[in-house]
């Protein structure tokens, strides 16, 4: 099962479409050592990034995304990059990884 990710406020709620990619498990999950919010996204749970959270977490998708050999793989973590990048400096937004 593929993680899905949303912008959603204070309540849960969706903000707009959510992103979604069939290779997001396969790519996002691993050991990120030295990570402060990467290496927290699971594959069956689970885990919502804050206001303070979302920039260090688009930094280290950042980093991470310049590693990665295969084209298509580098490709989706950029688009991921831009989808969380929508939630930067929205007061009472978050993004959450849903996983399995």
């Amino acid at each position: 099962m593929a993680i899905v990710v949303r912008i959603e406020d204070e309540r849960q709620e969706p903000d707009g479409d959510h992103w979604f990619h069939l290779r997001s498990t396969a790519v996002l999950v691993g050991d990120h050592p030295g990570t402060c919010c990467l290496r927290f996204i699971d594959p069956y749970g689970n885990v919502t990034f804050n206001q303070e959270q979302i920039p260090v977490l688009i930094a280290e998708l950042e980093v991470y995304a310049s590693s990665i050999a295969d084209p298509g793989d580098r490709a989706m973590v950029l688009d991921l990059i831009a989808y969380v990048s929508k939630a930067c400096d929205r007061v009472h937004m978050y993004v959450r990884f849903i996983g399995d």
